[in-house]
């Protein structure tokens, strides 16, 4: 039900869309028929006031449904941000720590301290990177990936 949302919001903006044009045109023949049968022929108006309607409730829910899309599109794009940030760290931490295989989760005595802590993870300080000379507050330089100890 919740997979995949923004695809799904991207598919509602489309249907939207959809409905509100096809509601444009049955309003607009609904005019020029009403005209029809109280003038017996098209009146002016009628005419202009059914291209009207037509027209801009035709743009109007395209317009509308462009914010919606936008949204479902700003989902997807931090989906995919997301995944390859996670996809990026996992490979550096792999590269960095020589380990095979990474791993799923914290384990029981990371999740205990962490909980000990409120949550957060230690504070690192500016620490000059071993390798290169950088100096940085991260648990790995920014420039070379070194492990800052």
């Amino acid at each position: 039900m919740f997979d995949n949302v923004g695809g799904k919001i991207k598919v509602l903006a489309k249907v939207l869309t959809g409905i509100g044009i096809v509601a444009s045109i049955i309003s607009a023949i609904s005019i020029w028929s009403q005209a029809g049968a109280r003038y017996a022929g098209p009146s002016g108006p009628y005419i202009w006031t059914g291209l009207l309607v037509l027209i801009l409730g035709c743009l109007s829910s395209w317009l509308g449904s462009l914010a919606l899309y936008g949204l479902g599109q700003m989902i997807e794009n931090t989906d995919n941000i997301s995944y390859y940030a996670t996809r990026t760290y996992e490979m550096a931490r792999l590269q960095n720590n020589g380990d095979s295989k990474p791993k799923s989760a914290p384990t029981p005595a990371a999740q205990k301290s962490l909980a000990q802590a409120g949550g957060n993870p230690p504070a690192h300080k500016s620490k000059t990177c071993p390798k290169c000379g950088e100096i940085a507050s991260a648990m790995y330089c920014p420039i070379c990936g070194t492990r800052m100890e």
